[in-house]
């Protein structure tokens, strides 16, 4: 009796495990993206001074993503996942991890565009994308 039990919870247990691995990756992370949509050829400057402290420049459709432990941050009001974004002239500012606003820390991939920034959550989806205007 217990053996019957114990092989299906086994089977289980493998099936949640590797389906976790698969959407978070092997070190338990999941990835926060930012991806060019500008458009018109404008080249995007993205900085993230608690990600990795490096500013990266993207020409139209290219990305990056940083692995993302899920957590909030570590300070009350600080943002691990604060962003700046610069192009022609014009310069914003995004809390990628902002429960209280436009999403909760979780694995999203924005897309930057001139008048709004939009973001496909978990695994996308038609019902899985959202965009919102710049506030600054």
């Amino acid at each position: 009796m217990c053996r019957n039990f114990s092989m299906p919870w086994m089977m289980l247990v493998a099936f949640v495990w590797l389906a976790n691995n698969a959407i978070m990756g092997t070190n338990g992370s999941i990835a926060v993206g930012v991806k060019n949509m500008l458009g018109d050829k404008l080249m995007l400057n993205v900085y993230c001074p608690h990600i990795d402290g490096k500013q990266h420049s993207l020409a139209n459709d290219d990305s990056i993503k940083w692995p993302y432990n899920g957590g909030l941050p570590e300070v009350p009001g600080k943002s691990s996942l604060l962003c700046f974004f610069r192009w022609n002239g014009a310069h914003h500012s995004l809390d990628m991890c902002s429960p209280s606003k436009y999403t909760g820390c979780e694995s999203a991939i924005w897309e930057i565009k001139q008048d709004q920034f939009c973001r496909h959550r978990g695994i996308g989806g038609p019902t899985n994308y959202f965009c919102h205007h710049w506030d600054d």
